[in-house]
């Protein structure tokens, strides 16, 4: 309904997914509950790695998926994992779900199997009841009945042998459709593409590796293997090479080793780890097949916890716009006892039926989300459609999030990139829907962009090939306001004047529609002159690639309407003009006016501007006689035409499959004596036979679908709603209807001479038997229910936040919380006396504190971060009420230098209050594979890993003579820490002290292991941290011996920090404390000292020297056996201080955030860099070399005479450092 549908003359097939995996439920606390929608869920990849990372708490996963073939596969898997109890068909079924050619062992299996799941599943209560129902449920009984033809066609039993062969040739004629097109697309190119799975690795090896493993699959049909079993490989694949049509072809990129994070086929595990693999005489592409079998081997035994844990996946096969509507109605049209009706797809005539589990014991399926996870569907389907559903279906909790992935970039600039895929500024948007996007105001994460690593490689590829760069960026929206514990969807409004917000979302309008534009393609070359090649992938997109009609326009208004407060009758009038009155009379933004006022109206947005039906237009209307029109008149009517056959077979022999594409259709209807032309892009198309019921005025149709669709020999038919007042127009002559293409640049380049200039392939009079007017859409007997979307109740003055943008509607320029004292008597008192001074105190950039005369104060949240130090404020004694006006955070403010981790004392569901991190990522460090860093020579890649902590920004201040900030200070101590910790300057030492210039050391680290961060293609630091407080150190002896020992034990680095950087750290400490607090560790009590300051960190210990600033629910818990065990060799005692003062931690690597400032390129920037790292002196951070971005000399470092490691510019510095230094430097 609300994304473009087009006419696939090709589609491909995702049997496997082609990025590494996610965890699903790195956002959620350990004591909730997850339930997930994964939207375009693709191969089971990310279910089964959540379920490895975390497999303690309830799950229950709705998976949705257009491909039928794509959810049979991952139920077979599901129930293949299920039954296989001890592992023993392990390889087995690796083959059935990773290989399209098999052994015969591995053919029995599948075909076994095969037969089990056609037994449970001739009906959904049939399979629900069956040893699979409890963990694998359907969402309704046509996901079934298709999934369950695709098995009926996996199996050779019980099929007639001329049947069998007529399905061999089908997959036989697929793998060669599939090689025909990998080999046509690749020419004689590099498959890049193992790189993703590989990270934070980058080694040629890597590269050529995944190369290797993927021609081999491409070729044989498996992953490498020896050549007798090779030979025993005979079978074609059905659950991999079935489809009911030819359409289907397998994409050419896939490669059975794309969905693992194989970065431990690259980096050596130690010893004891479920990963760690030995080499032996593998050869290097064998042991990463190993390896990724490894992974697989892990995942499996995890799920099958998982499943005893209640896990439960819901399988739906359609279009995901089209689920998420029915999942927003469901609850009403249970209510009224009606269908939800909506399609399951643009091209199907299968209406959605969602099935309720009448007394069932297994928990009902839930129709709101806490996370929800769109793939990287947005390229397809918009993001701005993918959000506006998800500001309706997602959880108003703190936790919740919205997962959204792009991997075709027609911008190499990041920023570039959000403002295209949401239409308008990625403050504003997102704001105005209920959403925050967290990384823009902290510029940090723990997880790699793939533009840090792999995009300067990729880009320049794509610059020379001038096609779209396959670029990974993925972006979470956490819910406005969600952090402040509100926990309900009346959590606050935003307000914005009418004009402004007309202004805004014109231009949202015409960037929707930018390519329907004549003027589009002349500013964008105008615009890239010096980059052709972006031009070129962005008009070759234009086509493939209309993301939007005019009902997501209306539908996103909807959406938005629910979220923002303004005077929407005459936003809407000023959106009218600015959309019609800028456009040329003929251009496709005009005639398609009824679309969009139809549609404005259909949403429940339209102020009143619709014209209805009246019988004075029925009068003299030409088609008249033939509307279903009874006492009633409907405002809209269904207009269904068919296009034959031989028309289709005539367009498709015009051109071959990949000259066509998929172009987005339109139905479009012109009166030609009146000269009106308007176009329809909501267009519901079927393959079939059109079949009637009813008389004239309860007219009924409905298709008999065609499942070849397009390869068939079906007419289509077309299907738009139109306002009955169009129809009632044409006084003289029957007005013609007509299907087509959409008018864009690529469109009218490829079709124009074919089909003329309005790009039409079948015209018709209404009147025309080929034309059918009906109330409703084919196999439908009422309206979808398109006004669901409720607008939240509360709007006390508290609640709203007034938005300012910029004069041209375009940025949020301030936003406004107002403080009111009508009601409160005494504060209103106070303020009217101008002796009463007003002051505003920030506690953090979502919250401020009013108070009057020191004595009344009232606490003001904001829906977003915002500066603290750039607000103005009005006082209004007379009106009694006070108006905070500040701008949103800017991350690179000196103000926000700690702002990177922030939690936040929130509720989780059941109402239990926790720290909730905002944008630190949950991580299970025992899940995660421990890093062998003896050895030295494979782990190189690391130096470009952290050396990409620093923006380019950040690089040149820290390797010039200019004093560095405070984040890129504390960015140098976790550089310091990583790289002494791994070996890679200097000598390896495991504990760390953070140390003031003045106070000495502050905190202690110890340093247990490096691991792999497979979530997040980075590493972390599995560490205890111990905050020295006066405490430990005055009372407790055993402590301060300990101390003492450690200093002269040689295995003590000093990590010098400056006052404000050692606040730094005290911030971000709870952080990396909660970040690894998982299902099976520990639990916040009661008595967190969280709970009872309100506040984390703690201020104290922010505040006082000597205080921590962690809580100590986790002092000395779930610390693994071998945790440290050569630090506890070294000292008896250390047990007993583990478990008296040190809490785990994850110390991650803090990366900047490309969409907020330039990172680092890693082939011009980091080598420069590296040296500056090495050459620096030990007390003052002087630089020895000269610089070669700045140019700027330094001075001649010289190494300390008795360890020769340390370096030092000045005899002084030298000496001011030996006291730290001295320990550190007798051990060697």
């Amino acid at each position: 309904m609300i994304s473009s549908t087009v006419l696939l003359t090709k589609f491909f097939y995702y049997p496997l997914g082609n990025t590494p995996p996610n965890s699903l439920t790195q956002d959620l606390p350990p004591e909730q509950d997850a339930d997930i929608l994964l939207l375009g869920c693709g191969d089971a990849r990310n279910i089964l790695f959540t379920c490895f990372v975390d497999n303690a708490r309830r799950i229950d996963v709705t998976c949705c998926d257009i491909e039928p073939g794509i959810q049979a596969r991952n139920v077979l898997l599901y129930s293949l994992l299920i039954d296989d109890e001890a592992n023993l068909n392990i390889d087995r079924i690796w083959n059935i779900y990773y290989h399209w050619s098999l052994d015969t062992e591995s053919l029995e299996l599948l075909e076994t199997q095969i037969e089990k799941l056609l037994q449970f599943s001739e009906s959904i209560d049939q399979w629900h009841s069956s040893a699979y129902g409890s963990a694998i449920r359907f969402c309704d009984g046509t996901s079934l009945s298709r999934v369950r033809d695709y098995w009926s066609n996996y199996s050779s039993r019980g099929h007639p042998p001329p049947k069998n062969e007529k399905r061999i040739g089908r997959m036989k004629a697929a793998i060669e459709r599939a090689q025909s097109s990998r080999k046509e697309r690749l020419k004689n190119g590099f498959d890049l593409s193992g790189m993703r799975s590989a990270l934070p690795v980058i080694e040629l090896d890597a590269v050529t590796n995944f190369a290797k493993v993927s021609e081999h699959w491409w070729k044989h049909g498996t992953v490498p293997l020896s050549a007798d079993i090779l030979r025993k490989t005979t079978h074609l694949n059905p659950a991999f090479l079935y489809s009911p049509t030819d359409v289907l072809t397998l994409h050419y990129g896939l490669s059975p080793l794309q969905g693992f994070s194989l970065s431990t086929a690259h980096t050596p595990i130690s010893k004891g780890s479920a990963f760690h693999l030995p080499k032996g005489d593998l050869s290097s592409i064998d042991y990463v097949v190993e390896c990724a079998k490894r992974h697989f081997t892990i995942w499996a035994l995890s799920f099958r916890i998982a499943v005893a844990n209640k896990l439960i996946i819901r399988i739906f096969t359609g279009d995901a716009l089209a689920f998420c509507f029915a999942l927003c109605s469901h609850k009403q049209s249970i209510a009224a006892g009606k269908k939800d009706n909506w399609f399951r797809t643009n091209s199907s005539s299968s209406i959605i039926d969602l099935h309720v589990d009448q007394g069932s014991k297994i928990k009902p399926a839930p129709v709101n989300f806490d996370v929800i996870d769109t793939s990287n569907i947005a390229d397809h389907l918009g993001a701005l459609n993918l959000m506006s559903l998800g500001s309706v279906l997602l959880k108003h909790h703190a936790s919740s999030s919205l997962y959204t992935e792009t991997l075709v970039q027609m911008h190499s600039s990041l920023v570039d990139r959000l403002s295209n895929i949401l239409c308008s500024d990625v403050r504003a948007m997102p704001l105005f829907l209920g959403f925050v996007l967290p990384d823009l105001f902290t510029n940090a994460t723990n997880s790699v962009e793939e533009d840090y690593l792999m995009g300067p490689i990729l880009e320049t590829i794509s610059r020379n090939e001038m096609s779209a760069t396959q670029s990974r960026s993925r972006l979470r929206w956490k819910r406005s306001r969600g952090f402040q514990g509100v926990n309900k969807s009346g959590s606050g409004h935003i307000e914005v004047e009418a004009a402004q917000l007309a202004k805004f979302l014109v231009a949202a309008h015409d960037a929707m529609f930018k390519y329907e534009d004549p003027n589009w393609l002349l500013s964008l070359q105008g615009a890239r002159r010096n980059d052709p090649s972006a031009v070129l992938r962005e008009i070759g997109m234009s086509g493939t690639y209309a993301r939007y009609n005019r009902a997501s326009f209306a539908f996103l208004l909807s959406a938005l309407k629910a979220n923002v407060v303004s005077d929407w009758n005459l936003c809407i009038d000023y959106v009218y003009r600015g959309v019609f009155s800028y456009n040329p009379l003929g251009s496709l933004m005009l005639n398609s006016a009824q679309d969009l006022g139809l549609n404005m109206h259909l949403f429940g947005v339209d102020n009143g501007r619709f014209e209805k039906p009246s019988l004075f237009q029925l009068r003299d209307a030409v088609l008249a006689p033939v509307l279903p029109l009874d006492k009633e008149l409907v405002d809209q009517l269904c207009v269904t035409v068919r296009v034959s056959r031989k028309c289709l077979n005539k367009l498709m022999l015009s051109k071959k499959a990949d000259e066509i594409g998929c172009p987005a259709l339109v139905v479009s209807f012109e009166g030609p004596d009146e000269g009106w032309l308007n176009f329809f892009s909501a267009v519901q198309i079927t393959f079939g036979t059109l079949r009637k019921e009813g008389d004239k005025a309860n007219s009924c149709l409905y298709i008999e679908e065609d499942s070849s669709q397009l390869s068939g020999s079906s007419d289509l038919f077309a299907s738009v709603y139109v306002p009955t007042t169009m129809l009632l127009q044409s006084k003289r002559s029957a007005p013609l209807a007509k299907v087509g293409f959409l008018l864009t640049a690529v469109n009218v380049r490829t079709f124009a001479k074919e089909l003329g200039p309005n790009l039409t392939f079948a015209s018709f009079e209404m009147t025309s038997k080929n034309v059918s007017i009906t109330k409703y859409m084919p196999g439908t007997s009422a309206l979808p229910n398109f006004t669901y979307v409720a607008k939240k109740e509360d709007k006390t003055p508290f609640n709203i936040t007034t938005v300012r943008l910029a004069d041209n509607g375009a940025k949020v320029t301030s936003l406004i919380k107002r403080v009111c004292l009508k009601d409160d008597a005494e504060a209103k008192a106070k303020l009217a006396l101008k002796t009463s001074e007003v002051k505003i105190k920030f506690k953090s950039p979502f919250t401020a504190v009013i108070s009057i005369a020191e004595s009344k104060h009232f606490e003001i949240l904001f829906p977003a971060p915002v500066s603290m130090s750039k607000y103005n404020l009005k006082i209004a004694r007379k009106s009694s009420y006070i108006d905070v006006e500040t701008s949103l955070l800017d991350p690179l403010e000196k103000e926000a230098a700690n702002f990177m981790f922030p939690l936040f004392v929130s509720k989780v569901p059941s109402g239990l209050k926790i720290p909730m991190p905002w944008t630190a990522m949950r991580i299970n460090l025992d899940a995660l594979p421990p890093i062998d860093v003896q050895n030295k020579d494979s782990i190189t890649w690391m130096n470009p890993l952290f050396s990409a902590m620093f923006s380019k920004r950040e690089a040149r201040t820290r390797a010039s003579s200019a004093k560095n900030d405070v984040r890129t200070d504390l960015k140098d101590g976790l550089f310091s820490i990583f790289v002494q910790f791994a070996g890679l300057q200097g000598v390896k030492v495991p504990v760390f002290g953070l140390s003031t210039k003045d106070l000495g050391i502050q905190t202690l680290i110890f340093a247990s292991n490096l691991r792999l961060d497979l979530a997040n293609l980075s590493v972390v630091l599995d560490a205890a941290i111990i905050p020295l407080t006066y405490e430990m150190l005055f009372n407790d002896e055993q402590m301060k011996q300990f101390l003492d020992e450690l200093n002269r034990s040689g295995l003590l680095c000093i990590v010098n920090v400056t006052e404000t950087e050692n606040v730094s750290w005290k911030v971000l400490l709870p952080a990396m404390v909660e970040r690894c607090r998982a299902s099976n560790t520990w639990k916040h009590s009661s008595r967190c000292e969280y709970l009872k300051a309100g506040h984390i960190p703690l201020p104290k210990g922010l505040r006082e020297v000597g205080k921590s600033s962690v809580c100590s629910c986790g002092i000395g818990k779930c610390f693994p056996p071998d945790f440290l065990k050569d630090v506890k060799k070294k000292f008896s005692e250390f047990d007993t201080i583990l478990s008296r003062y040190a809490t785990r931690a994850a110390v991650g690597p803090v990366f900047a955030v490309p969409y907020v400032e330039s990172t680092l390129n890693i082939l011009e920037d980091l080598e420069s860099l590296q040296v500056a790292d090495a050459e620096m002196c030990h007390n003052c951070g002087q630089s020895g070399t000269v610089n070669s971005r700045t140019g700027l000399p330094n001075q001649v470092l010289k190494n300390c005479s008795k360890c020769g490691l340390a370096k030092y510019c000045s005899r002084e510095c030298q000496k001011a450092d030996w006291k730290k230094h001295k320990p550190f430097c007798k051990s060697r």
